[in-house]
């Protein structure tokens, strides 16, 4: 397995457990992170809330690419987070 896929499988672990985990718990975690405003609406509304990210990119008035750069920088962040735990 190279460096980049071991990567994305671990961002796609951090996905996938904000989807399943309570809304509550969610909330907590991010707090926890303590991303920048608009790295914490990203996660809550694409990842938990499960919006686009183009819709998300929007409300927020960032194009596409930036929403995406900052959802995986997000999601990145998260994942040493719990890796602190």
């Amino acid at each position: 397995m190279s460096g980049e896929s071991g990567v994305n499988s671990n961002l796609q672990a951090v996905r996938t457990m904000l989807r399943n985990i309570s809304p509550v718990k969610a909330k907590k975690l991010l707090e926890q992170c303590e991303l920048p405003d608009d790295e914490y609406v990203i996660i809550l509304e694409h990842d938990i809330k499960q919006k686009s990210l183009v819709a998300v990119g929007d409300f927020l008035g960032m194009s596409y690419p930036t929403a995406k750069r900052k959802h995986k920088k997000a999601l990145n962040k998260i994942y040493d987070t719990i890796m602190e735990l």
